[in-house]
């Protein structure tokens, strides 16, 4: 993994945090962490680095409608 990627990763891994109000349980739309991080919702941009914070525990998907996850922190 390139450093570029990790702080793709880590920059998603924030926004969702702080769009999330720190509470575990609220969904979060892509399409809001993408303009807040500027990355693009794509899945070459965006859904393979939130794909990687997911299999690492760090936040589950609550559902999919294209490539418009809705995510949420995982439940620590």
């Amino acid at each position: 993994m390139t450093v570029g990627y990790n702080a793709r990763a880590y920059r998603l891994l924030e926004a969702i945090h702080d769009l999330a109000g720190v509470d575990p349980r609220t969904a979060v739309l892509s399409a809001r962490v993408s303009a807040r991080t500027g990355i693009p919702n794509t899945c070459q941009a965006f859904t393979s680095p939130l794909r990687y914070l997911k299999e690492l525990g760090l936040i589950r998907t609550a559902g999919t409608t294209g490539i418009r996850l809705v995510v949420a922190l995982r439940d620590c």
